[in-house]
Formats: C-alpha cells, structure tokens, sequence
C-alpha cells in the first residue's frame, strides 16, 4: 500500500547513516509534485547517495535530505516540469528512440549517446499497431514457457485464463505469484474450501456413498494412499466419483489405515451413515480395513446396517487371470516382447539401423510397445506389434549378426537370438494375440467414469462363458447358468478335442508347421493356460453375489415383469426400510409399464437414463417414483471397479516426480483436489477460470499465508523441540557413558581385587590341607601312644596337636577375613551392575546384607569343628 512521503522520508533516513541518505527504490512508487509516478523520469543514480532523471539527463544528489531532493528538482525545475508534462502524460504513446547528443537540445546535458523509452506526442510518431502488442504478449509468454520447462499443453487456453485473470487492468498493478506463494495458496488456500465443497456436496445429495482406495509408494518413499468418493452429485445430477484426500503412510496395516480414514472422516464431519461400501483393488489387507472400518462407525451408530459387499475390482481379477495364464504357457513370448522394448529402448544407433531395414523392406516405421510384467494384458499390443514387424525383427538379427563388432553383448539380445529362431515362438504369439482381445474388451468397457454397475454380472458371465467354449464342450457351457459357472468342472473329459480347440487360425497354421511332438507339447501348454485362467476366473469372480446378479434389473434392456423380485431383493440390501418394499414393488411395476418412459440411444449413460425417469410427476405435481430414485441413486454408486483410483495414481505419478519430489503433504493434496475442483466445474474443457470464485475461496486464499506461517511456526517449534530433545538425549547418553566407563574402571579394580583374595585364598587352603594333615598325624600318633603307654609319643602328640591346631584356628581367621572381603567386593559389584541398570533390587541388596550372618554360623560351625578335634 503506498504510504505518504513524510513517512517514506523519516522511516528511510531512521535507517540510513546519520551523515549519507541512500537511494531508496520504494521511493520509485511514489508521487511527485506534478502528480507523476516516479519511475516514469526517476532511477538510481551511479552511486548509492544519487539518482537520476533520464527526462532532464541529470544525477540528483541525495546524501543529505534523502527523498526530499528529489521532490525539490521535480517542483523546481521548470525544464523537467514541460519535459514531465509531455512524457507521462495519458494521452501519449511511449516509444523508443535514440537521442543524439546535440549542444541546441533539451539533451544536451548528457555526456553520451543513450537509447531510454521517452514518451512524446502523437502527431510525432508511428503509433505501435495492436497486433504488434498481441504478437510481444506471445513472444513473452513463448519465452517463459521454454526458460521454464513449461508443458506445451499447459498453453491451451491460456489466452482466456489471462483475460479472466485481469478483466480488471488495475489487477496487472497488484498482482504477484512466487513458488512459495503458489504453494501456500494450492496447500492451505484450495484444499481446505475444496475439501467441503465436495462434502458439502456429498450431503446435499442425501443419498449414500462408496469410498473407494489404493495405495502406491511415491517417489518421495511414501506409501500414499488416495480416497475417492463415488456418490450422485447434485450439482450435475449424475454419477461422479472426486478426489477427497490422500493419507502417507510408512506401514499400511488394516487397522491403521482404517483409524485414518475414520479420523479423516470425522475432521471433515462425513456422514458415516451414508457410507454404503468400500472399493478396492483386492489384496487380503482390505478385509482388515472392511472389518474395522465397520467395527469403528457401530461404535458411533450402533444401527449401522453394515457395508454392501459387491466383491472387489473384478477389472484386477481379469488382469490377474490372464497373468496365471501365462504362467502355464506364454513365457517366452512374454519374455521376447520385454526384451524387443529393452533392446531399442535407449539404443538410438540400434533404432536408426531398425529404421533403414523398415524402409527397404516396405515395413510400417514403428518401434516396439512396452509391457508392464504387473499389466499382463499390456502383452496383448506388444506382441501384436511383434506379428506387425515379425519380418524386419528377422532381418535385423541376421544384420547384427553379420558384424560381430554390432553384436550387442546383452543377454537380452542372446535371448532374442535364440527365440526367433525358434518356430514355436510364432504359435505363442499368435496365440496370445488371438486370446488377449476377449479380455481387453472387457476391460475396455469397465475403464471410464460412467456407472456400470448394472452391466458387470452379465459381462463377467459372458466372459466367461466365451472363454470356456474355446476349450470345453459346448452343451457343457451352454447347460449352466451364469451363478453355477464357479462350479463347472474342468476335467479333461469336459474339454474338447486338440482339432477343436478355438485358437485362432493363424495360431493353427504356425501349428501345423512343427512336428508331431512339437505341436502335442504346444497344445499341452495352450490347454494348460486355457484351464489355469479358467480356474482362476471361477474362484475370483463373484458369480454367487446375489446382488450384483441382481442389479442387472437397473438395466433399460431389463426392463422386464420377471425383474420384480429382482428390484425387491436390491432394496432390502441397500437399507430400504421393510415396510417400504411393498411400495417399491408397486412403483416398479408401474415403471415396467409406463409409456412415457422410452428406451435410451445407444451410448447413453445408465444414470442419465434414470435422471429422466427421476422427474417424471403424477397428475397431482408428486414425483411418480420416489422410493426407486433413493434405491438407483444408491445402487448406481456402487463401484464396478476401481480403475477410477488407479487413474488418479497416474495423474499422482506425473504430477509427483523424481525432479519435483520435494512437494509438502498439504501441497500434493492441494493440487489434487484443485485437479479435481477445475474438472467438475468445466467437465469438458477443464478451464480453471470456470471455477466459481466464492467468498470462502476468497477468504481462504487471502488467509492461506497466515495458515502457512502458523505451519511454519508449529514446523519450527516442533525441529526445535526434537533439536531440544535430540541434545537432551545425546547429554543423557554421554553422562551414561561416562558413568558406564567409571563403573568399568571400578569393576575392573574390584575384579582384580577379586583375583588377589581368591589366590590368596588358595594358598591358605592349600596350607590348612597341610595342617589338617598334620592334625590327622597328631591323633594318631596320640591314639598309638597311649596304647603302648608311650609318655615320650604321647608329649610329642600333643605337640604336634596343638600347633596345627593353633595354625589351623589362624589360617581360618585369615580365610574367614579374606571370605568377607571377596563378598563385599560381590556386594560392590552387584551394586555396580544395579547401578548399570538403573534399579536396585531389594531382594537381592538384602540377601547381600544376609550374608555375613551366614558367614559368621559357618565360622562358628569351622571353630566347633577345629575344637572338637583338639578335644579328641
């Protein structure tokens, strides 16, 4: 905000040097006396303490009152008064010219020859045309889209984004973006308004809603797992699924991803009795979220009815399936696309050479298709990429071959020797191509936006059912219904006959080629991938879910009486009240017999269909089926799949990339849901100025940087806290350690004092053996003289008796005071390990402090001992 010169001058001269003002650019901004900006005569002169007026060709000196000199030479200079009028006046056109110096100008002042953008009077110039400033607009933004790396996509519809950005050309004035900014804005501006825009949404549908999920781990080494909410959009009065949010996790166990969607859920005040089900991909983990996800909202609401099992993403399965296929027979061929894609994929020399055998063998110039060994259906437009060059992939080994110098060296290349060279690499192939098309179609059909749920049971079945009478017998097929085909039986018997088998004719033409027992071992392994897809299919696709079958009565096709206990059976499921069933019942037959309602073009969409059907009134203005609009509303919500959320993993993965990988959480999921916000609010085109700018938006964008700062400052008190405590507990460690090498030290000074008594002890012990030997000698000798009455051997007993008494009863003082003192080294040492531990226990402080006692009985029990045998 401009701020008024008086101002300007105190505040900048507080900050300069008390002798020497210095030139401040916000003085450019300014108004002088004439009412002109400054910047359009005013700029910084060659030195810190001057400017200088490019109108009047003449440096101002401002080292003394700062801005106040330059207000002075622009109200006093009478020159720069006429020269001001003139070049800043509206009505002007600014051009540029070069001024000569010449001694009868106004110029004359300036010491050389200078080129400046000096505005003067219509009638004087060549007034610049409109195209040239639209053709300058181009230039510039041309140029920052190369300096930038800027997507060349990112320029469609650019020019209508400019004009909806400065409508107002006051804006150009104000308007400023940085990357910080930018980031603030996208994380803590949109996501949050965004975010309950689409819950408000949500709940203003009053009908319930699928979450659906998958989980990916980002560049940043990050398992991110986004959630999308499939639910019927009042707004567009249709089907839609949005990006609600992305959770990080490290480890993604069930129960913890579901206490994160449930805290996430509850944040944002989601309407949990509305969750109908879950959409996932199908690994094992979902049964732990489903579980909890359902124990945690019947802690809320004790009534919850529970989630609609639809089964998981049948899209995976089918994927899946063909992948078992492969296993079984098709390796090589898979292995020879992946290596065909690798060979050329960073060889521009190998590419140029593929290029020339292409021209000269008339072959259409294309390189090879990468497949992705977790897509198994990916194999099917790479191998039939194969079948397109089979003949210049031929030539080119040969060529490459032909010089052992180009010989490329990689197994990858030794592998792709030896394969084309085998004829049972064509049978694979064709096979493959052949078969890949029943699964691709219905992939394809499944891997848009549109609800078909109504359509899944019935293009499963068919799947299958086309797919098994390519190997089993028809009236096999043909006598089961769509719910048995999980309990077919696929035995050899029930297949049909090697000649029968349906693989494509150009498959049976490379077949027929090899030998005999090369095309029995070929037809082993294609009726092997024909069973074990087969087998697969059976035990993955949910062909027993009574209510997916069901749906199918949704279907305009289906519009039939036998529906009726169909529709009856979906309500009960999708929470319709008992005592309602009876009235959808009634407003179904009606629906089946209803004239008004026509059957739709083809290619309409299933909720469209029903949209139309939702209006339709009774005579008294009533809507005429308002129990079948909650049920549909409900019903088409339901997932048929979850390529929804995988697409949005790849929109992730552009926007995410190992050069743009330093994105906060807040700003990935800031850009996510403007993603989404911008294609819900223009669904065609995808222009952001279609976005409605509300109040709340406007608010938040404006507020976002304090949300920022306050981040920031919660970021920083947390490092600080972590920097406390990192220091805290290095401290802590360091004083352990200290501790730790005192008590190594005293350990070590008590255990060699340890040693010390115990070989002191040994020695007494040694000793005492000795005078208990002589002990042993006394008495006996005392026992024999008496017998024989010898005086002399009695005195000389009694001698030898009372000196080893008398050396026993001292070396067991001395091995008594040497037993105390080895356990008070044991009590020190103990207490040293306590000490090391941090904790004392008292039990044992007390059995050392019982110790002695124990020692002083045996002592006592030693001296009784060494008594009684002084007696005897």
């Amino acid at each position: 905000m401009p701020f008024s010169r008086k101002v300007l001058s105190e505040t900048t001269l507080a900050d300069m040097p008390k002798h020497q003002t210095k030139f401040n650019d916000r003085w450019l901004d300014e108004i002088d006396g004439n009412g002109h900006k400054l910047r359009l005569w005013c700029s910084k002169g060659k030195t810190d303490t001057t400017a200088y007026c490019f109108l009047c060709k003449k440096t101002i000196q401002c080292g003394n009152a700062g801005f106040a000199q330059v207000l002075q030479h622009s109200e006093k200079s009478k020159t720069h008064i006429r020269l001001a009028n003139i070049a800043c006046s509206d009505s002007q056109t600014k051009i540029a010219f070069k001024t000569i110096h010449n001694s009868s100008s106004i110029e004359s002042q300036a010491s050389s020859e200078v080129s400046e953008i000096i505005p003067v009077p219509v009638r004087n110039i060549c007034v610049t045309s409109k195209k040239d400033d639209t053709t300058k607009a181009e230039i510039i933004w041309a140029a920052k889209t190369a300096n930038d790396n800027y997507s060349f996509r990112s320029s469609d519809g650019i020019g209508d984004t400019f004009r909806a950005m400065f409508s107002n050309p006051e804006t150009l004035e104000t308007f400023s973006m940085s990357r910080t900014k930018l980031s603030y804005v996208i994380g803590h501006g949109f996501a949050p308004v965004f975010k309950e825009e689409l819950i408000s949404d949500v709940r203003a549908s009053q009908s319930p809603f699928s979450l659906q999920y998958d989980e990916t781990t980002q560049c940043q080494v990050k398992k991110q797992m986004e959630l999308h909410i499939r639910y019927w959009s009042p707004v567009h009065n249709e089907v839609w699924i949005r990006y609600y949010t992305s959770q990080f996790f490290g480890h993604a166990e069930g129960a913890t991803v579901a206490s994160a969607i449930m805290s996430t859920f509850r944040s944002d005040d989601v309407p949990l009795t509305q969750l109908l089900t879950l959409g996932s991909d199908g690994p094992n983990v979902n049964k732990t979220i489903w579980r909890e996800m359902e124990k945690k909202i019947r802690e809320v609401y004790p009534g919850f009815q529970g989630l609609v099992d639809v089964g998981t993403c049948n899209i995976h399965i089918v994927h899946n399936s063909f992948g078992k296929g492969l296993d079984k027979y098709g390796k090589d061929a898979e292995q020879f696309v992946i290596d065909l894609h690798s060979l050329f994929k960073y060889s521009a020399a190998r590419r140029e050479d593929f290029r020339k055998l292409q021209l000269n063998l008339d072959v259409e110039l294309k390189l090879f298709i990468e497949h992705s060994s977790l897509r198994w259906l990916s194999i099917g437009p790479g191998v039939r990429r194969i079948l397109e060059q089979w003949e210049a992939i031929v030539q080119f080994v040969k060529f490459l071959e032909s010089d052992p110098k180009k010989i490329p060296q990689s197994a990858a290349f030794k592998r792709v020797q030896a394969t084309v060279k085998r004829a049972e690499i064509l049978v694979q192939l064709k096979f493959i191509a052949s078969t890949v098309t029943l699964f691709e179609a219905f992939i394809l059909n499944f891997q848009n936006d549109e609800p078909k749920i109504h359509i899944i049971y019935e293009q499963m079945a068919d799947l299958m059912k086309k797919f098994l009478l390519r190997f089993m017998k028809g009236e096999k097929v043909e006598a089961i219904r769509a719910h048995q085909l999980s309990t077919l039986d696929l035995a050899r018997h029930s297949q049909l006959s090697d000649g029968d088998l349906v693989i494509g004719e150009p498959t049976r033409q490379e077949l027929n080629k090899l030998k005999e027992d090369q095309q029995k071992a070929q037809l082993l392994g294609i009726r092997a991938f024909f069973t074990a897809v087969a087998a697969f299919l059976q035990t993955r696709l949910p062909f027993e879910n009574k209510l997916l079958r069901f749906l199918s009565c949704l279907n305009p096709d289906r519009r039939s009486d036998a529906s009726l206990r169909a529709i009856e059976f979906v309500a009960s499921k999708l929470r319709t009240p008992a005592a309602d069933i009876a009235s959808v019942s009634d407003e179904w037959r009606l629906y089946i017999h209803d004239e008004e309602i026509r059957k739709p073009e083809k290619g309409t969409r299933v909720d469209h269909y029903w949209r139309d059907i939702f209006k339709l009134q009774t005579a008294n203005g009533n809507l005429r089926y308002p129990l079948l609009t909650t049920i549909v509303k409900a019903a088409l919500v339901l997932p048929h799949g979850n390529s929804d959320v995988e697409r949005g993993i790849s929109v992730n993965s552009r926007m995410l990339t190992s050069e743009r990988n330093k994105l906060s959480e807040e700003t990935i999921n800031g850009l996510r849901n403007t993603k989404d916000m911008v294609k819900f609010s223009d669904p065609q085109s995808h222009r952001p100025e279609r976005v409605p700018v509300t109040k709340k938006l406007l608010s938040s964008v404006r507020s976002a940087h304090a949300a920022y700062r306050q981040k920031c400052e919660k970021e920083k008190e947390e490092n600080e806290r972590r920097r406390k405590e990192k220091e805290k507990e290095e401290a802590e460690i360091a004083r352990r350690q200290k501790e730790m090498d005192a008590l190594k030290a005293k350990n070590a000074s008590l255990l060699e004092k340890e040693t010390a008594l115990n070989e002191r002890e040994k020695e007494l012990r040694e000793k005492l053996e000795g005078v208990g030997q002589l002990l042993i000698d006394g008495n006996s000798k005392l026992k024999s003289s008496v017998k024989s009455s010898d005086r002399a051997g009695i005195n000389a007993a009694e001698v030898m008796i009372e000196t080893a008494s008398g050396l026993a009863q001292k070396l067991n003082a001395e091995i008594s005071e040497i037993r105390e003192k080895q356990r008070n080294v044991e009590c020190q040492k103990r207490k040293l390990i306590e000490k090391s531990l941090g904790e004392v226990p008292m039990k044992k402080a007390r059995v050392c402090a019982s110790v002695p006692k124990q020692a002083s009985k045996k002592k006592r029990k030693k001296k009784s001992n060494v008594k009684t045998t002084t007696a005897t």
